[in-house]
């Protein structure tokens, strides 16, 4: 019996540190897609905002409880949600925590493509509901490179197709509006700044106009279509001048040749 109870003692130590010290939960898991197709799609319905941009800065989180860094992306274009007044910091970055928080870096002068959600996870202790945060829906980045998009979560990058082409499936996805989409195309074919040619609207096959793509022009409708205003009412100011001449002429040489004729 005097055996026994250490045994005993031992088994109610066991369930002891069991109650006590639960098992951790399991690992954050994010389910993989079947194709690119419908990642972007889940990514695309799953994000609140969704830009075009600049990664502008990135530093390392030092507080004792951070983890991990923050970057700072300069949106050029928005094709989901309300434009930001400004740069937006993304935090924290670089590792994907065990409640799926955390999202991959971000590094300074990258070109992305990134899908964003409002606020903290809402099972979070004290989860905030200001600030953005990397869509769970994949939870990954799309980088741009020489026209070339590259998608990239907790893994090596891999391709993605053209930036432009990429540019086009989400804004139809998102029903981005036009002037958006044509500043994402711009910043997807490698330019930087603003877009030198305002956006009037959409082409004659429903695309967007490309900023830096001449609009074809009816010659035939609109004679002067393309000239500058002050340019345009000149020409016309002086087409008018000259049909007034050519008349003013042809009546002074009819009056000349009937006192001719008829002495």
């Amino acid at each position: 019996m005097m055996r026994s109870v250490p045994a005993l003692l031992t088994v109610v130590a066991l369930l002891s540190a069991a109650l006590v010290f639960p098992e951790p939960a399991a690992a954050c898991s994010l389910a993989g897609f079947p194709n690119a197709q419908v990642r972007l799609q889940q990514q695309t319905d799953a994000a609140d905002l969704i830009i075009v941009g600049t990664v502008i800065a990135e530093r390392p989180l030092t507080g004792t409880w951070e983890k991990g860094y923050a970057s700072t992306v300069r949106p050029v274009a928005v094709l989901k949600g309300e434009t930001p007044d400004g740069p937006i910091e993304l935090s924290p970055l670089g590792f994907l925590g065990p409640d799926c928080s955390g999202g991959p870096r971000l590094a300074a002068g990258e070109r992305v493509l990134l899908f964003l959600q409002r606020g903290d996870p809402p099972w979070l202790p004290g989860a905030r509901q200001e600030g953005w945060r990397v869509a769970l829906a994949g939870q990954g980045k799309y980088r741009f490179h020489e026209r070339q998009a590259q998608y990239q979560d907790y893994g090596p990058l891999e391709p993605a197709g053209s930036a432009e082409g990429l540019v086009k499936e989400v804004a139809a996805l998102a029903g981005s509006l036009p002037d958006q989409t044509a500043r994402a195309l711009w910043f997807a074919q490698g330019n930087d700044g603003e877009p030198e040619v305002t956006v009037m609207g959409v082409s004659g096959d429903g695309g967007a106009v490309v900023p830096g793509q001449e609009r074809p022009t009816t010659l035939d409708a609109d004679p002067l279509a393309g000239w500058p205003p002050r340019v345009a009412a000149g020409l016309g100011i002086l087409a008018i001048a000259g049909l007034s001449v050519l008349v003013i002429g042809a009546v002074v040489g009819y009056g000349l040749l009937r006192r001719v004729r008829w002495g």
